[in-house]
């Protein structure tokens, strides 16, 4: 059976600094259930996926020190594995996943 993946990350920090605001995972649910019910409001398709969080493990910016930076992120991943989801190309996916801030 043919199987299209995708997976979106991204950070709950703001920026970079050592003070920059961050928000919880629910944040990032709330978001996405939002995202969905108004798109199938609208009769327009959807993505299922499992959210989780993460963490992004990067060199620090300070060279010198050999630190490494640790960034808490929200992972939304899933598959389009139905008949009538594996029909749809590439491109209509990825129009899908940008329609996120409609």
């Amino acid at each position: 059976m043919e199987r299209k993946n995708f997976k979106i990350t991204v950070s709950l920090k703001e920026g970079y600094e050592a003070g920059a605001r961050r928000h919880r995972i629910n944040a990032v649910e709330k978001a996405i259930a939002g995202w969905m019910k108004r798109r199938l409001e609208a009769k327009q398709p959807v993505l299922s996926g499992f959210l989780h969080e993460g963490k992004l493990l990067f060199p620090a910016k300070e060279k010198q020190s050999a630190s490494v930076a640790i960034e808490p992120t929200a992972i939304f991943e899933g598959e389009l594995s139905s008949p009538e989801d594996v029909k749809r190309s590439d491109k209509e996916v990825k129009e899908t996943l940008a329609g996120a801030n409609s």
